[in-house]
């Protein structure tokens, strides 16, 4: 399978290295890797069009690597079918924590927009 192109952005803060295991699917060198991620608030935009370039096994794979805070940082960002396709993916125990991880407000609204 061909590597992604992956969105340039005039202010990059994703690191080269970074954007290297991401384009090389290396999801398990991302998540046990120390990486210095910057202020999540700062990248999850950026990681978001990263995200929503990839096929959706892709971004379940990277999606799983991303620290905790920053996953929920990455998922706040996203459109709500996004989220709700994204959700659909992952385990309970996965979207347990990714719940905790949400600020309040932010959990609240993705609460409301499930089918009651």
């Amino acid at each position: 399978m061909d590597a992604p192109n992956l969105p340039i952005f005039e202010n990059a803060l994703l690191s080269e290295d970074i954007r290297r295991l991401i384009a090389e699917r290396r999801w398990t060198a991302l998540s046990s890797k120390r990486i210095e991620w910057i202020e999540a608030e700062l990248i999850a935009p950026e990681l978001v069009e990263v995200l929503l370039t990839l096929g959706s096994m892709d971004r379940v794979l990277l999606f799983r690597a991303l620290p905790k805070d920053l996953a929920a940082d990455v998922f706040s960002f996203l459109e709500a079918d996004d989220r709700d396709d994204l959700l659909a993916a992952l385990t309970d125990q996965e979207v347990t924590h990714l719940l905790e991880e949400l600020e309040p407000d932010e959990r609240t609204e993705l609460l409301e927009e499930l089918p009651g």
